[in-house]
This record gives C-alpha cells, sequence and structure tokens, in this order.
C-alpha cells in the first residue's frame, strides 16, 4: 500500500490513554523512558537510561540503554506501572496530513480497545479515533463501538441520516441501520459539511 507510513502507540488500561501516530524517524516516548525507532516498516525500542528500567511484555525482556530490541506486534512496552502497544499502518494517498497524529476523542467514554479509526480523507486528515467500547460519533447520527472482545465493531446510522450519506466500502448505507464492520474496511460520510470524510479501521 503506498502512502505515508504510520506507528501507532496506543496506551492500555486506562481511560483517557497517551496514544500517539508517528511518522518514520526516532521518536522520544514522552509519557516513558524509552526511545523509538521506526523505519516505516520496523519498529524498535531502546531504553533512555534514567529509573525506572522498561520491559517489553508478554515475555519479559528488559530493554537496554543504547540497544534497539525490534517490536513484535504482541508484544506491549511497560514502564512504571503504564504499557502501550504500537501498530503500523499506512495512511493511503498523497494530500498534506499532520507529521505526528492526533487522538481525537482522548476524552471519550468508553475503554479504549486495541483499534483505531484512521482519518484518511477530509478536514482532520492524518488524525485518528480510539476505538472505545461506548460509541464514538464520526459524524451527527453516526456512530461506532467495539465489544469488549475487540473482535467487531458496529457502525450505527439513525433514521436522521438520509441514505446516501453514508458508505462503507464505498456502498451506500441506510439510515436507521446498524452494521458489523472490521479492520480494514473504510467508512465514508458524503456531503459538504465539516464532517465529510472517510475513515479506515485499524485492528491489530
Amino acid at each position: 500500500m503506498t502512502g505515508q507510513r504510520r506507528l501507532f502507540v496506543l496506551e492500555q488500561g486506562i481511560a483517557h490513554p497517551f496514544d500517539s501516530a508517528l511518522p518514520p524517524g526516532r521518536h522520544d516516548l514522552s509519557d516513558a523512558g524509552v526511545v523509538i525507532d521506526f523505519d516505516g516498516e520496523v519498529a524498535k525500542a531502546a531504553w533512555h537510561g534514567f529509573f525506572p528500567s522498561v520491559f517489553l511484555l508478554p515475555s519479559p525482556r528488559q530493554l537496554q540503554r543504547g540497544r534497539f530490541t525490534r517490536l513484535s506486534m504482541d508484544d506491549r512496552i511497560s514502564w512504571a506501572g503504564r504499557e502501550w502497544t504500537t501498530i503500523s499502518h499506512v495512511l493511503p494517498g498523497s494530500d498534506d496530513a499532520p507529521i505526528r497524529g492526533i487522538c481525537l476523542n482522548r476524552r471519550g467514554t468508553g475503554r479504549p480497545l486495541n483499534g483505531v479509526l484512521l482519518l484518511i480523507e477530509g478536514k482532520d486528515r492524518g488524525n485518528f479515533l480510539r476505538l472505545r467500547t461506548e460509541p464514538t460519533e464520526l459524524a451527527p447520527g453516526v456512530t461506532i463501538r467495539g465489544n469488549t472482545d475487540d473482535s467487531t465493531l458496529e457502525l450505527r446510522i439513525s433514521r436522521d441520516v438520509g441514505d446516501k450519506r453514508v458508505a462503507i466500502d464505498d456502498k451506500a448505507v441506510g439510515g436507521g441501520q446498524t452494521h458489523e464492520v472490521r479492520s480494514e474496511q473504510r467508512i465514508t460520510i458524503l456531503g459538504d459539511d465539516e464532517s465529510a470524510g472517510s475513515a479506515l479501521i485499524i485492528l491489530p
């Protein structure tokens, strides 16, 4: 897939996590003693060297100062009782977008799940929404929520939303419906208002 590479760094286990989307390069994980190196394909992490130590879970491995360890899809970064997971993906297209993606629903309700909606078209292109167990509003009358097992997502469209205003993978869906959606599907909000745009579902 061509486009701009992104590494999502998602915090675990708290209601209002520190999340970010990073471009290729070397980045400090500002809320932890970790530096992440991302070449667009592979992510590696190293310890800054100050207390406390940093571990990779689930099989505990301590990160070393100045020595980078490759992050696998199942690894979690653990520091001072906090944990983060990483997901690598691509922002498709060549239009301008923020270098660092911003989580637009950081103060949302419900338990944060391991997945995001990457906004690929519209005014917030390049930013993202963290999937949660409570509904997140994509546009007036259009919400998405995750189930607690992280395996399915529900897209709900109220009766007030006109037919042909919402599309899943370019197929228009009508108002008053609930649809199960899955990773790599694209949700598009049609129209001329500020909520118009498209989002790509990304689950690990």
